[in-house]
This record gives structure tokens, C-alpha cells and sequence, in this order.
């Protein structure tokens, strides 16, 4: 099994890291994809990654990072980064208005987005995208852009589906698939996404499947997740983690 989507790099995980990944290695997990959400994260995953050559490191700003920052010297440090360390691609970035109602630094969010595009496009690199109260503007900004894009922890409608997927876009399933009072919609969707665009991810140490709901997240859940997804779009676990693995060669073929 692939972890699409895990902050290894919390401050949740400081005091048994080595535990966490070895509960991963003996529940089957292969890989461990970890994204950044700034500058001093990226050092982090890059440490990970230089020492577990089966943790893929991605470098980005989140949206809920770019309040306090500059942007141009954010970008020359990741451009600089990326050109002197292995990151397997860009992420997490995008856009989030939920704790941002009143829109204040609705200009500042795109605009490290659409400067974090533009490095996906230079290097090559797939964009692992953070979506939240945001669909009509991030489609709008990343359909100029030719980047392989992944919807990290999915939870769209159908029609946001039928646009992300035309874009060539991908969809990394978390936990919240399996909670019980806020899922009935997004299995409708989940049943119709194909199988050469679906990926799965725990997001930890955030959004615990049930039944591990209100606890820390790990990779090791990941079976969860997998199992409901299998349950779901009604394939045994073998064909559903040979697709998965399939996909991951594709956005990591590089």
C-alpha cells in the first residue's frame, strides 16, 4: 500500500517517528508520499527522505503559511531547494478561504500559488493541490498551467470531479471517506472515479479513519482507507493496490 499524503514532519510525531514508520513498514505501506507546508518543513522532509529511501518528499507553502511571508524570497529559497535536493514534486500548496471568510489575503494565497505552479512547470514536477471553500478559483488559475495535479483529500462533488478530471487531474481519497455523517455524497463520487485517477491517503497525523476518529493519525491506518475504497467501488484489495501502485509510477515516473 502508498501513502499519497502524510506530514511525517509534525511536531505529533517528534517524540516516536521511528515507531510510527516501522507500524507503517509492518502493515505494508511501500511508500510514504510527504509533502511541506513551508520552507523549514521542506528541510525536514528532505532529512526524512535522505535517510528513507522509501519516503518521496515534495516541497510547498500551504495557503494558511503565506500570511507573514515574502514572495519572492520564498520562492528563491524553494527554487533554490529543489535544485539541490531530490523533491519528487510540489506540494502542499493552493488555496483555502474556510478560516479566511472575508477573502483578506485571498490575493496573497493565489499568488504563491500560481508562483508555485510555475516551478511545478519548470522542473517536471506533479502539484499535490490543498482545496478548501476554493474550487472556482483554483480551476481557474491551474487549467493555464501544464501540470500533472493531484486534489489532495478529495472531497468534491461531481461536477468539480468531471472538471479536475479533465484537466487530467488526480484524487487522493483520505479518511474522511469513512466518517459516518459527512461521507454519503463523496461515495457517490468516489464510486465514479476511474481507476487510473484514484489514490489514497491518510493525511496524518490529521483526519484518524473510523474507527481511530479523535485519535492521532498514522500510516499504518492506511488499510482502512484502502478497504473502504475497495468496498466501495466493489474490487478486492489486490486489484485496488495494483492500480494505486500503477498510478504512482505514472506521477513519479521522473
Amino acid at each position: 500500500m502508498i501513502d499519497f499524503h502524510c506530514h511525517l514532519d509534525s511536531r505529533d510525531f517528534e517524540q516516536d517517528l521511528e515507531d510510527v514508520i516501522n507500524r507503517a513498514l509492518e502493515n505494508n505501506v511501500k511508500y510514504l508520499v510527504c509533502p511541506s507546508v513551508n520552507i523549514n518543513s521542506s528541510l525536514k522532509v528532505i532529512e526524512l527522505a535522505s535517510k528513507y529511501n522509501f519516503i518521496i518528499p515534495l516541497i510547498g507553502i500551504h495557503p494558511h503559511e503565506v500570511k507573514n511571508l515574502d514572495l519572492s524570497y520564498s520562492l528563491d529559497k524553494l527554487r533554490y531547494l529543489i535544485e539541490t535536493n531530490n523533491f519528487r514534486g510540489i506540494g502542499e500548496i493552493g488555496l483555502d478561504y474556510y478560516y479566511d471568510e472575508n477573502r483578506i489575503f485571498k490575493d496573497k494565497q493565489i499568488a504563491f500559488f500560481e508562483k508555485q505552479l510555475e516551478l511545478a512547470e519548470d522542473y517536471n514536477l506533479p502539484v499535490f493541490i490543498h482545496i478548501r471553500d476554493s474550487f472556482d478559483d483554483v480551476y481557474s488559475i491551474i487549467k493555464n498551467f501544464k501540470v500533472l495535479a493531484i486534489w489532495h483529500s478529495f472531497t468534491g462533488d461531481y461536477s468539480q470531479m468531471e472538471k479536475f478530471l479533465s484537466l487530467g487531474g488526480y484524487f487522493s481519497i483520505s479518511g474522511i471517506i469513512t466518517f459516518k455523517n459527512k461521507n454519503k455524497q463523496l461515495i457517490e463520487v468516489v464510486k465514479e472515479i476511474p481507476f487510473d485517477k484514484i489514490l489514497i491517503e491518510t493525511d496524518s497525523p490529521y483526519l484518524a479513519p473510523e474507527p481511530f476518529r479523535g485519535r492521532r493519525n498514522e500510516p499504518q491506518f492506511i488499510n482502512v482507507i484502502y478497504l473502504k475504497v475497495c468496498e466501495i467501488k466493489g474490487i478486492s484489495l489486490e486489484e485496488l493496490e495494483k492500480n494505486i501502485d500503477f498510478n504512482f509510477l505514472k506521477i513519479f515516473k521522473n
